[in-house]
């Protein structure tokens, strides 16, 4: 059987803690111990397979993650950009994978541009105006055959945060199904879809079987 290869890459544009966990016939991808203690870099050690290319990040104590767990706290890099890659070898053949994790986002003001980037899936969380909560956006981006212009969709879903530093108040789980065959992506926040045949950021996401 010929083993496939996804690169999965991660881009954040905020403040964020994360907990990431992949299913395509692969490992359960966490950051606890014996292989992370406190306050230890990702992509430093050669042995943890993650790779920082911009911005930093490092692991929160247990009990401040998900479910009491560890987290990966990411923080802004220069130019606001962390971006941090992992390499996961998957032995199914099927073009569709998901990806499952819970964040802790920091939001971002109404008219700012962060956001959260997983394998051309581009995700925001927008602060509103006199609001203790904040709306879920998604990208419908530009890898459409239907010709239809990229933009970004506001959500049915809205998530609570502490207005004082805009820090999410709880964990959410958030979804992506992506199907690199049709090159559209789905969103499910907490188990329910919110968004449905929305296109790459770009034609470059790919997953070779």
């Amino acid at each position: 059987m010929k083993i496939a290869f996804k690169r999965a890459c991660l881009l954040i544009i905020t403040n964020s803690i994360l907990v990431q966990q992949t299913y395509a016939d692969l490992e359960l991808i966490d950051f606890e111990p014996p292989e992370f203690s406190r306050n230890s870099h990702v992509g430093i050690s050669p042995n943890d397979q993650w790779v920082m290319s911009g911005g930093s990040a490092s692991v929160i104590r247990l009990g401040e993650g998900a479910g009491a767990s560890q987290a990966l706290r990411i923080f802004r890099g220069d130019g606001n950009n962390s971006f941090l890659t992992r390499y996961l070898e998957s032995r199914t053949k099927s073009p569709v994978i998901f990806i499952d994790f819970k964040i802790k986002p920091t939001m971002e003001r109404e008219g700012g541009a962060a956001c959260f980037q997983a394998n051309g899936s581009n995700i925001s969380f927008i602060a509103r105006k006199d609001d203790s909560k904040a709306a879920i956006w998604a990208y419908d981006g530009a890898d459409r055959a239907d010709g239809k212009r990229p933009e970004w969709i506001e959500t049915s879903t809205s998530i609570p945060y502490s207005k004082n530093g805009l820090l999410a108040s709880n964990f959410t789980r958030l979804t992506l199904r992506q199907d690199y065959e049709k090159k559209v992506w789905d969103l499910y926040v907490n188990g329910r879809m919110v968004a449905a045949n929305l296109g790459f950021v770009d034609h470059s996401p790919s997953f070779d079987y």
